[in-house]
C-alpha cells in the first residue's frame, strides 16, 4: 500500500532583507543588551538609562553622516577606554563557533 504524500506547504513571501535591515536589527540588539546590562548589573534607572540612549544614538549618527568609520571608531574606543571591543567580540565569536 502507497502512503499518501502531504501536499507542500506554500512557501511564503518573505520580503528580501536589505543590509540596511540587518543593520538596523544588529543595532536594536546591540542596544537592548547595553540597556539590559546597565539595568541589571549597575541599577542605572530611567534617567540614566535615557542619558545613555541619547549617547547611543548620536555615536551612531556619526556613522550615518560619514564622520566615523568602523576602523577608527574602534581605535578610538580602545584609546579612550582601554578595552578593544573588536579583540572582545571576535573571541566570544570564536567561542561561540568552537574554534
Amino acid at each position: 500500500m502507497k502512503r499518501v504524500k502531504k501536499p507542500k506547504k506554500p512557501v511564503s513571501d518573505r520580503p528580501t532583507k536589505t543590509p540596511l535591515m540587518y543593520v538596523t536589527q544588529t543595532n536594536y540588539v546591540n542596544l537592548a543588551i547595553m540597556v539590559r546590562v546597565m539595568y541589571m548589573c549597575y541599577g542605572w534607572r530611567k534617567k540614566r538609562l535615557d542619558a545613555l540612549c541619547e549617547a547611543y544614538v548620536a555615536l551612531i549618527d556619526e556613522f550615518g553622516s560619514h564622520r566615523s568609520t568602523v576602523p577608527q571608531f574602534i581605535r578610538d574606543t580602545t584609546e579612550l577606554t582601554g578595552i578593544d571591543v573588536k579583540n572582545l567580540l571576535d573571541d566570544a565569536v570564536r567561542r561561540s563557533i568552537g574554534v
